[in-house]
């Protein structure tokens, strides 16, 4: 099944960049010595297997989808297609068919993302990345680029969070030694102490996603700690953390149900005013 496009998709998002819409579809070819990679790509690591699996596509098909580039000096500077770009080089080609198009440099990186993105490209923190780098440049907040990209805000917001990993973390999140699942269960513990032993564990006992989360909330065996009292903590309700999972996605923060399912509290979790200001609108709604 083909992925779903994203927000108004590229050609939307080029369409706007003020050039003639009659050269929209204009394709011409291209010497490889006269373009120049995006220094904006946000993707970090290409695999070796699938560029050359690229390659061997490119011998016997071709290109079927043009380059996008934009001019630069006497050249030009790919706006998306840094894969095919670089599997053409492998490919022994001496050209490529290119589209043209006037772009901003913020439009460029928010351009190269979203091909990325429909291409699943990207991995978890990648994308994380890409979006701080997209709201850093523009000033646009969560729901602004959750718009842009054609992302849900929770989406965005869940990803984001994976930015406050610490760097050996963020390195196994990237490198596929533990997804982006269990790196939501590890940020939903307070410390840094319980969230370095659930991530040892997670590495150490290959433990699942739904294992690490019920360690997260405080399972029996959770990080090997205690109450007050010595005795094992007991596992809360399944019910209360399918709840906290719901509110997380809804508000895109941690969120704790504290107490009972017949009384107790509900705490949402901030990281900064700017968070504190995004709750507020999306729970006042004023």
């Amino acid at each position: 099944m083909s992925k779903k496009a994203l927000g108004k998709g590229i050609e939307a998002l080029l369409a706007g960049s003020g050039e003639d819409p009659g050269r929209v579809n204009a394709v011409i070819s291209v010497s490889l010595d006269r373009i120049l990679p995006n220094p904006d790509q946000p993707r970090k690591t290409i695999s070796d297997t699938a560029l050359a699996e690229l390659a061997d596509s490119i011998r016997e098909n071709g290109i079927i989808q043009p380059v996008i580039v934009e001019a630069a000096g006497d050249g030009y500077r790919i706006i998306a297609g840094e894969r095919r770009y670089r599997a053409s080089i492998l490919a022994g080609l001496h050209e490529i068919p290119v589209i043209v198009r006037e772009t901003t440099d913020n439009d460029r990186f928010v351009i190269a993302l979203i091909e990325n993105i429909q291409r699943e490209d990207l991995n978890p923190i990648e994308e994380a990345e890409a979006f701080a780098r997209i709201m850093e440049r523009t000033g646009a907040n969560q729901d602004e680029l959750a718009k842009r990209v054609g992302k849900n805000r929770s989406t965005v917001a869940n990803s984001l969070r994976l930015l406050r990993l610490p760097p050996e973390m963020k390195d196994a999140v990237s490198q596929g030694s533990i997804s982006a699942g269990h790196a939501r269960a590890i940020l939903a513990l307070k410390d840094e102490g319980s969230r370095s032993r659930l991530f040892a564990r997670i590495v150490r006992d290959g433990l699942s996603v739904r294992e690490a989360e019920a360690f997260s909330a405080g399972g029996p065996q959770s990080t090997g700690a205690s109450n007050t009292g010595g005795a094992p903590v007991r596992s809360r309700p399944a019910e209360l953390r399918t709840i906290e999972e719901r509110l997380l996605d809804i508000l895109g923060t941690k969120v704790q149900v504290v107490g009972s399912q017949d009384k107790g509290k509900i705490e949402i979790h901030y990281y900064s005013s700017g968070d504190l200001s995004r709750l507020y609108d999306l729970l006042i709604g004023d």
